[in-house]
Parts: C-alpha cells; sequence; structure tokens
C-alpha cells in the first residue's frame, strides 16, 4: 500500500491526559507506512511533528461536529485523496500493508442481535438503515467497525451531498454504502472491559480499540506500556507524559440525549448536547431517566 496520509478527528474528552493517542501514534510509527499525520480538533501540549488543523465542537450533536471536521479534511487539499480515518483509540497491533473495508455483516443484522432495542446507538442502526433504503440500498452493511478505515475524499463529499445537512447520519456506513465497498467481515476490534480485552489477544488481530474506561485497568496500561515502549516522533516531551495516572476527562462533562424528547416545551433531538442549565431540570425529573448520558 503506497504511503497515505491519516487524518485524527480529536476532541477533549480524554481521561487520560490524551495518553490514548500518544500509544495509538506510537503504533502507527512501528506499524503503518503513512505519509503525513494529521489532527484535525484539538491538539495535546506534548504532541510535535503533525499537522494540525483547528476545529472547535460548535454543534450541540456529536455526529454533526464529527461530519465538519470529516468535510475540513476533504476540503484540505494538503491531505492526500485517499486517506485513513483514525481515533485516538486506535492502536495497531502489528505491521498491515492493506487497510480491508471491514464489516460486522449487515446493518438489519446489527439491529436483530441489538441486547436492548432501545438508546443511541440502536436508533442510529435503524435510522441509517432506513435512509439507505430510501435512497435504493435494500439490505446496507454495516461498517462501524471501530478501526480505521479508508476515506476518499471526493466519495465522502458525495456522501454528504446525498444524505444532506439537516440531520446527523453514521458517515461510515453511509460511506461505504454509497461508495459500494466491498466488505470484509469480522469480529469487531474493540473491547469494553478488561475481559474483552483478553479474549481480543487470542486472536492474531490487526487493530484494538478500548472503552474510555479501559484506560483505568492497570493490567491494560501494563500491557500497552509494554507493547508501545518506545516514544515516538510526535512526542515532545520523550514520553514523560505517559506515565500519568487516568481520572476524569480532561474536558467539560458534556450530556447529551440518547432518546429524542420533549422537556418544558422543548424538542431535545438524539445526540444532541444538553446546556447545563437544562440537564439540571432533567436529572431532577424522574420520568426523565434513561433519556440522557454524559461524556467522560
Amino acid at each position: 500500500m503506497e504511503k497515505i496520509d491519516l487524518v485524527y478527528i480529536l476532541g477533549n474528552g480524554s481521561r487520560w491526559s490524551d495518553n490514548e493517542i500518544r500509544f495509538s501514534l506510537r503504533s502507527v510509527e512501528k506499524y503503518f507506512n503513512y505519509r503525513h499525520i494529521f489532527i484535525i480538533g484539538e491538539k495535546p501540549e506534548w504532541m510535535t511533528g503533525v499537522i494540525h488543523i483547528k476545529a472547535d465542537d460548535s454543534e450541540r450533536n456529536k455526529l454533526l461536529n464529527a461530519r465538519k471536521k470529516y468535510m475540513i479534511a476533504c476540503n484540505d487539499k494538503r491531505i492526500s485523496k485517499k486517506f485513513v480515518l483514525m481515533n485516538d483509540d486506535f492502536f495497531l497491533l502489528k505491521p498491515i500493508e492493506q487497510i480491508e473495508n471491514w464489516s460486522r455483516g449487515t446493518i438489519q443484522e446489527m439491529i436483530e442481535k441489538h441486547p436492548t432495542k432501545g438508546g443511541y446507538y440502536y436508533k442510529s442502526l435503524v435510522d441509517t438503515k432506513n435512509r439507505m433504503n430510501a435512497i435504493g440500498i435494500s439490505d446496507p452493511i454495516d461498517f462501524e467497525i471501530h478501526g480505521p478505515m479508508v476515506f476518499d475524499k471526493e466519495k465522502v463529499l458525495t456522501t454528504i451531498g446525498v444524505m444532506g445537512m439537516d440531520k446527523p447520519f453514521s458517515i461510515r456506513s453511509c460511506y461505504g454504502n454509497i461508495a459500494h465497498l466491498e466488505p470484509k467481515k469480522i469480529m469487531d476490534f474493540k473491547a469494553m472491559n478488561i475481559a474483552e480485552f483478553a479474549y481480543q489477544m487470542k486472536f492474531d488481530r490487526e487493530v484494538l480499540s478500548i472503552s474510555d474506561g479501559m484506560v483505568a485497568e492497570d493490567d491494560f496500561r501494563v500491557w500497552i506500556e509494554r507493547k508501545y515502549k518506545n516514544p515516538s516522533c510526535f512526542e515532545m516531551d520523550e514520553g514523560v507524559g505517559s506515565k500519568t495516572l487516568p481520572g476524569r476527562s480532561g474536558g467539560v462533562k458534556r450530556y447529551y440525549a440518547v432518546k429524542t424528547f420533549t422537556f418544558n416545551s422543548k424538542k431535545i433531538n438524539i445526540g444532541e448536547i444538553i446546556d447545563d442549565d437544562t440537564i439540571q431540570g432533567i436529572k431532577e425529573t424522574k420520568k426523565m431517566r434513561g433519556l440522557w448520558k454524559y461524556t467522560q
């Protein structure tokens, strides 16, 4: 695979002083033949050797904020025509020559397997399937694997044009289906807890992704510090900050809606960030329980 750029979409919600992306970059330097690294959003103070594009999370919906950053990437002439979309919690586990169009199966399969048939993520699956059906894709593929994905800038902009700007949508699955990508079905790379991490390590996997809470697990931190022990060229502090213990998010705690609901005559859409004044009233109302969550 010829050298292409890697693009990280980064906010300010790290629980581990941005050591997630520190180790992600170490894994990239060790295992991937990249050209340049772009960071769109926030940039940690210790980071160097990347191309930073500042982008604030100005929208009240996290999917809309992400879409804005994708559009920035696709309209920046410095970024290669095709680029690898990365998250700070993606870690390459071995040399990767080709990033496949990884998939978990069809969206319908994911809907049927969902344990609760409710909440923000389930709603996004159903909404994506319905929107794909509406444009003539009868059995859309689920591309929401927690791992790197190759994006073609022109096709991403086409996808955004087809889906429209009025509502948030799941960019990976919409892009994969509209671009007619050939899927490779696999088990997801994500480990939600230490037991799932141990299970993932039994297999010869290309990538590991983790939940926010994993960084609080001593066994995981010991493993990642051994796996990627050498500081990368992107660390101006020579790795000193990697010894910081995890805590609460360095950013502001944000509350968001996991369902669309109305409170005090105000409609709050799924995925929408709830302002401080409104959330106080919602938290005091018993019937509102289960309608919101917070990010750390």
